[in-house]
């Protein structure tokens, strides 16, 4: 018999879920493949998923947690 304890944990601010393991993993992808592409590639998403879930993100903080550079090929993942 195989016991498991699952737990499921995310942040939600006025009650809207704003930030969950599916997003910090995406992060932690941008900055480890340093493009928007490597990292859709590497969760099996479209880039356009991916450009709509990070452009999400960056409305809901403070500052950005992606600020992108056009034509460079590679996006710099901000803490």
């Amino acid at each position: 018999m195989n016991k498991e304890i699952r737990i499921r944990c995310w942040f939600e601010i006025d009650g809207i879920k704003f930030f969950s393991p599916g997003p910090a993993r995406l992060l932690e992808l941008i900055q480890s493949k340093g493009s928007l592409s490597g990292a859709a590639k590497k969760m099996g998403m479209s880039y356009k998923k991916v450009w709509d879930l990070v452009t999400d993100l960056n409305t809901r903080g403070q500052a950005p947690h992606v600020v992108s550079h056009k034509g460079e090929g590679r996006e710099e993942k901000r803490s």
